[in-house]
C-alpha cells in the first residue's frame, strides 16, 4: 500500500475551519466500529477549539469595545475642537484672524475634525496650554474641557493598540499551537488507520475517508462542503 499523507491545516486557518476538521474526524471515527477507539483525542481537540473560539470572541469583543470608546472620544474631541474654533473666531471678529491662524494654521475646523483620532490628537495637543493663557474666560474654560477630552482620547487610542496586540498574541500562542497539534494528531491517526486498513483488507483509500475532503459532487447537490464561516 502506498504511503498516504494529508494536506495540513494551514497556520492561517480560521478557528471555525479547525473546529470543523476536528469534529468531522471525531464523528467519522466514532461511527465505525473498527476506529471508535481512535476518536477520544479528536473529542479533546474539539473541546479545545470551543475554548479558543470563546476566547477569540472575547478578543473581538474587546476590539469592538475599544473602537466604540475611540469613536466616543473622537466625537467629544470633535465637538470641543469645533467650539474652540468658533469661539476664537467670534472673539476675533473685528481682528485680522491671526489668533485663529495660530491654532488651525492653514486648515479649518472641519478639516481638523475630519482627521482620525490619532492625527487629531497631535494637532490639538498643545491647544489647552495656549487657551489657558487667553484673556477670554470662555476660551480658558474650553481649554480645560479640551484637556480632558485629549486625556480621554489618548487613553482610548492606546486601548485600541493594546487589545489588537492581545488578539495577535492569542493567535500566535494559542491558535497556532492548536493547529500544530491537530496536524500532528491527523498524521498519527492516519498512520494507525493505514495499519488497520491493511490488516482488515480495506480499500486503499479507506484511511483517508476519516478526514474531511471537499466533494464536488456534494456541492452540486447543495450540500455544505466546508466549515461554516462567521
Amino acid at each position: 500500500m502506498p504511503i498516504l499523507s494529508l494536506p495540513t491545516v494551514p497556520a492561517s486557518a480560521s478557528l471555525e475551519f479547525v473546529w470543523h476538521r476536528a469534529v468531522y474526524s471525531e464523528q467519522r471515527l466514532l461511527r465505525n466500529k473498527l476506529t471508535a477507539d481512535l476518536a477520544p483525542p479528536f473529542t479533546a481537540h474539539v473541546a479545545r477549539c470551543r475554548e479558543e473560539i470563546i476566547a477569540q470572541l472575547g478578543h473581538w469583543g474587546a476590539e469592538i469595545g475599544a473602537q466604540a470608546g475611540a469613536d466616543e472620544a473622537d466625537d467629544a474631541l470633535d465637538d470641543t475642537t469645533t467650539e474652540v474654533v468658533a469661539e476664537v473666531r467670534h472673539a476675533d471678529r473685528n481682528a485680522t484672524g491671526a489668533r485663529l491662524k495660530r491654532y488651525v494654521g492653514n486648515d479649518t475646523a472641519s478639516g481638523i475634525v475630519h482627521l482620525g483620532l490619532t492625527s487629531q490628537l497631535k494637532v490639538v495637543e498643545n491647544w489647552p496650554k495656549s487657551l489657558a493663557s487667553e484673556p477670554e474666560a470662555t476660551l480658558q474654560s474650553l481649554g480645560a474641557i479640551l484637556a480632558k477630552d485629549i486625556t480621554t482620547g489618548v487613553a482610548a487610542d492606546a486601548e485600541r493598540v493594546t487589545v489588537a496586540g492581545d488578539r495577535a498574541t492569542h493567535r500566535a500562542r494559542n491558535i497556532a499551537s492548536l493547529i500544530d497539534d491537530l496536524n500532528a494528531l491527523r498524521a498519527s491517526t492516519l498512520g494507525r488507520l493505514v495499519t488497520r486498513g491493511t490488516r482488515n483488507k480495506k480499500p486503499a483509500d479507506w484511511a483517508r475517508r476519516f478526514f474531511y475532503q471537499a466533494r464536488t459532487r456534494a456541492a452540486a447537490k447543495g450540500v455544505a462542503t466546508d466549515a461554516p464561516k462567521l
